[in-house]
């Protein structure tokens, strides 16, 4: 099966439900939150492959690694009432009251998104038989945002698509996609704006069907489609333009070796330019998961890795940490100067 890993980093299928007989928790009162989050941890207690607990128990750096790795929404850091349920065995994290009541989240490797909802799914069936869910025989599961009524089904896909920038492309992209009814952003939200390192977030803007199935099915047809336009776009650079594309990579690869600091949005732009180096023939034997560093690069995965080595945790520059750490990662000895 390809998985289209030179194009697709990641799948992410949530299924929302809320449990019968309760309001939006949005809509709760303080004892009412009380009373859900007793109810939930009872229900849980009979599910004891699940380990459920408070978000407020975890450090604050803990939860900024969660909202890093797209677990938790980052307004669940500091607002009561959160919890998680997790499994040794299972994939899935489940979240409750986020927006819904309960929000099961899985992430899997490229583009695999029949596999990421049999995950949530075998989750969903352990715990409907502790909980029981609102589902309107004509409307389908009711969930907190329209959007996502009827199934229950939020999914997107993280996709690299440089080719489809540096060919121009991209807006003839964004057409095709608005018209094929999904909604486009940047991996990590910028105060521009702009998505940093070729690297989109590509999901589904409705959720109502016939079953879940015909969402995913729907959608998986879409990000097909635009893996082949990522990947002719590729090739289309390479016979066109192969020296530009060979002078970025390896002016990228330069900055890693001898940079002191690198912001975040820096960091970004770099590693897609190792992995369109490495995509394309041009770099080879790089050392790490490239994927894994779009995430790993952030704030707090930085300083969750720099802390267990010689900096001081009272004196720290994050940036500096972040160049250090990515020249580690992908093996690049830092240039002596004088």
């Amino acid at each position: 099966m390809d998985l289209c890993t030179d194009v697709v980093l990641h799948s992410y299928v949530r299924l929302a439900r809320n449990i019968a007989g309760w309001k939006y928790f949005s809509r709760l009162t303080g004892p009412e939150v009380g009373a859900l989050n007793l109810q939930q941890g009872e229900a849980m207690d009979k599910l004891p492959e699940f380990i459920f607990r408070s978000l407020d128990e975890l450090s604050f750096s803990k939860r900024q690694l969660m909202v890093e790795n797209n677990i938790i929404n980052p307004e669940s850091i500091v607002s009561s009432g959160k919890y998680i349920a997790t499994s040794q065995d299972l994939k899935p994290v489940v979240i409750f009251n986020e927006e819904d009541h309960i929000r099961i989240k899985c992430f899997v490797k490229g583009l695999d998104l029949f596999s990421a909802y049999t995950f949530c799914s075998d989750v969903e069936k352990k715990l409907h038989t502790v909980f029981d869910f609102q589902n309107h025989p004509k409307y389908g599961y009711l969930t907190s945002s329209l959007d996502d009524c009827g199934t229950g089904i939020h999914l997107y896909v993280t996709m690299f698509l440089p080719g489809l920038s540096l060919d121009g492309k991209l807006d003839d992209f964004f057409r095709t996609a608005d018209a094929s009814g999904v909604q486009i952003k940047g991996y990590v939200d910028t105060k521009d704006s702009i998505p940093k390192g070729s690297i989109f977030l590509i999901e589904n803007q409705m959720a109502p069907g016939n079953s879940a199935i015909d969402v995913l099915t729907r959608m998986n047809d879409i990000y097909t489609r635009i893996v082949d336009m990522e990947r002719d776009s590729r090739n289309h650079i390479m016979e066109t333009k192969r020296d530009d594309v060979e002078d970025r990579v390896m002016r990228s690869y330069g900055i890693i070796k001898y940079c002191r600091k690198l912001t975040i949005w820096d960091a970004l732009e770099l590693i897609a330019d190792i992995k369109l180096g490495v995509c394309t023939g041009i770099l080879n034997d790089v050392p790490t998961d490239l994927d894994s560093l779009f995430i790993r690069m952030q704030k707090y995965h930085v300083l969750s890795a720099a802390m267990a080595s010689e900096w001081d945790k009272d004196d720290v520059d994050v940036d500096k940490m972040r160049s250090v750490q990515l020249r580690r990662e992908l093996g690049i000895k830092e240039a002596e100067i004088g």
